[in-house]
């Protein structure tokens, strides 16, 4: 498969990556606060969640610096 073709390949599954990645984020944001309510969570402990979560997705980068 020639250069071209594989870049053509590549930017619409990067594109939805992106697209995923963007909501994910997004609806975490939302139900931050209603769900730290709910669960009676600290400012401390909500924040070590939500970085554990975000850490979790930094591994999946990782498969990136496979193509370079």
């Amino acid at each position: 498969m020639e250069k071209a073709q594989q870049r053509k390949s590549i930017l619409p599954i990067l594109f939805l990556g992106y697209i995923a990645i963007y909501i994910d984020k997004l609806v975490i944001g939302i139900i931050a606060v209603p769900l730290a309510e709910q669960l009676n969570l600290s400012i401390d402990e909500k924040s070590y969640i939500f970085s554990a979560f975000f850490y979790r997705l930094l591994d999946y980068a990782n498969p990136v610096r496979l193509f370079k």
